[in-house]
């Protein structure tokens, strides 16, 4: 098995794992959160996974907090092998963050970085911009 197979192999694994953890018990009461995504970027002609996993923690009086990391794959499609499709990936961009809620409004500390992955694709260039970024929000959600 090649590098980029046992990327989408990893993938396919950790996207089995965030649904078991996403289906324990998420109620409106707090608990497990997350999505998986699987998409084609028609601008850039790549495609991209995203996965997310979230918990909740609610606190009396309305209060919440919900800590959540994710991690997002961009790689081009390196065609077909004996075993499927291949891809091989040139980007990773990790999330990690708190949001600290009160009824409709927030305050959320976030980071994010993206680095370039070594494989067989012709993108292993930085393609997109922003290689750190940790941000605090203040909002309201509606």
């Amino acid at each position: 098995m090649n590098k980029p197979q046992k990327v989408v192999l990893l993938i396919v694994i950790v996207v089995v794992v965030l649904l078991l953890l996403a289906s324990v018990a998420r109620s409106d009461d707090g608990g497990f959160h997350g999505k998986a995504e699987f998409a084609y970027l028609i601008e850039g002609g790549v495609f991209y996974t995203n996965l997310e996993l979230g918990y909740v923690i609610d606190l009396p009086y309305d209060l919440y907090i919900d800590l959540c990391a994710g991690v997002e794959t961009m790689s081009e499609f390196a065609g077909t092998a004996p075993q499927g499709l291949a891809f091989a990936p040139f980007r990773d961009t990790y999330t990690v963050g708190a949001q600290f809620g009160w009824r409709f409004t927030y305050v959320r500390f976030d980071h994010y970085c993206t680095h370039p992955v070594w494989s067989d694709s012709k993108q292993f260039e930085q393609k997109f911009f922003a290689e750190n970024l940790t941000r605090v929000v203040v909002g309201v959600q509606f």
